[in-house]
């Protein structure tokens, strides 16, 4: 609930929200929730034997929640356009992020003057005799 509304949500909130809501909100949790699993299930035994006669095989689970993974993409993503307006706008805290400005409107200076540095290549502008 916090990471969705910003807030936890008293039972009578949660008794509001939109039933369509609540299932985006579901699934885009299990899909949080299916990357740990995944990581989990790939690294246990598919199979055993002991001794010569008994062995057991396991269903590889993590290439289960692969495809329920997939499945739960493209849900939510055809869920989407119905749900955009019941989604919470949480305020996003700002910060200093990278911009892109238009040449010349930059009046703040970063780095010295380029002019200042020597040329990469060739002979130095200036030469002295000595």
């Amino acid at each position: 609930m916090y990471r969705a509304f910003g807030t936890t949500l008293d039972d009578a909130e949660q008794e509001d929200l939109d039933p369509v809501l609540v299932s985006y909100l579901g699934k885009r949790l299990a899909l949080d929730l299916i990357i740990p699993g995944i990581d989990y299930w790939s690294k246990q035994v598919l199979s055993l034997s002991a001794g010569e006669r008994e062995t057991k095989a396991y269903k590889d689970r993590a290439e289960d929640l692969k495809e329920l993974r997939k499945l739960l993409i493209d849900e939510t993503a055809k869920m989407l356009p119905e749900i955009d307006q019941a989604l919470p706008q949480i305020p996003r805290p700002a910060g200093d992020f990278m911009k892109v400005l238009e040449s010349g409107f930059s009046t703040v200076h970063v780095t010295s003057d380029p002019m200042g540095f020597p040329p990469l290549y060739g002979p130095p502008e200036e030469t002295t005799t000595g």
